[in-house]
């Protein structure tokens, strides 16, 4: 068996961090439990994440650098405590999505609604999260949403 590359941590966000299953950081591809990320190599140092929706906490937030923000911003709505917990809210939303108004874009990007308590998220085509909050015009927001 070859020795897996060392993932930078921009990567290792790519593909969900760090692995809740011991040892599978020295057998990338290899999932040893349904809940872990398994890293596909394609070349030139990018990665793609199977089982990204699976990520718990920030690491299933899909740019790190605007986790902070958008949880000074819009994390009271949902009465989280932490970016963590925020991150998991919307982690969650998106989860259970089936429960709710769906549309996806021709970019693969996914926007879900909850009407009932105008909840709204948007997800990245491997499911991490782009945003999530409630927007001040709730259905009409949704509804002048792109996809279908």
């Amino acid at each position: 068996m070859s020795v897996p590359p060392k993932l930078s941590l921009k990567q290792r966000h790519a593909v969900g961090g760090v692995s809740k299953t011991p040892g599978a950081s020295e057998a990338l591809g290899a999932a040893e439990s349904p809940n872990e990320m398994v890293a596909s190599p394609l070349g030139e140092g990018g990665f793609t994440a199977e089982g990204a929706g699976e990520a718990e906490g920030s690491l299933n937030w899909g740019n790190q650098d605007t986790l902070e923000k958008h949880y000074k911003d819009h994390g009271s709505d949902f009465g989280s405590s932490s970016p963590e917990e925020y991150a998991q809210s919307a982690h969650d939303f998106y989860l259970n999505r089936g429960e709710y108004e769906v549309k996806v874009d021709s970019s693969g990007v996914t926007r879900v609604y909850d009407p009932a308590t105008n909840t709204f998220g948007s997800y990245n085509p491997d499911g991490t999260t782009r945003t999530f909050y409630k927007p001040t015009a709730g259905q009409g927001y949704f509804d002048r949403q792109p996809g279908s």
